[in-house]
């Protein structure tokens, strides 16, 4: 490698292909919390392979724009998942809880809270898998439930 971005540039091509492995799509037909499950379960696999290498990665990012570039992208492509996966719930919001609701759905799906679960309040994975399914599953109300727009 050139020098150190490359270095980076080329780890973090590789932990996109690394996350997108991990992903397969969740039919937004399905039941709620049948998705629920799903998200939570490729988030959690995913987190749980990738976290040594991300939480070194955290240290080093705010010292290198190629990092910080890769989170980006990753960030992006959660939302997106996130948007097309609970799309039923969130367009059933009115407007002014839409975005709100996935900021929150993104907060508590992401490696951050994740690592959180871990080091702040010394859950295992299952326990973590759980926590994160309880609080996806409090943001979503079914669609079906009367929201109005």
């Amino acid at each position: 490698f050139e020098d150190f971005e490359a270095l980076l540039l080329e780890a973090g091509q590789r932990d996109f292909e690394l996350v997108m492995a991990h992903l397969s799509p969740i039919d937004e037909g399905l039941a709620l919390e049948a998705r629920i499950q799903l998200l939570v379960a490729q988030r959690a696999g995913t987190f749980a392979e990738l976290a040594p290498v991300w939480r070194a990665a955290r240290l080093h990012e705010p010292f290198s724009a190629e990092l910080r570039r890769s989170r980006g992208r990753l960030v992006r492509a959660s939302r997106v998942q996130l948007q097309r996966v609970f799309a039923a719930e969130l367009d059933a919001m009115p407007t002014s809880a839409r975005r709100a609701t996935l900021d929150a759905l993104q907060v508590v799906t992401n490696f951050p809270a994740w690592d959180a679960m871990h080091a702040e309040l010394g859950l295992d994975d299952a326990q973590a898998a759980a926590t994160m399914q309880l609080l996806v599953s409090r943001l979503l109300p079914p669609a079906s439930a009367g929201n109005l727009r």
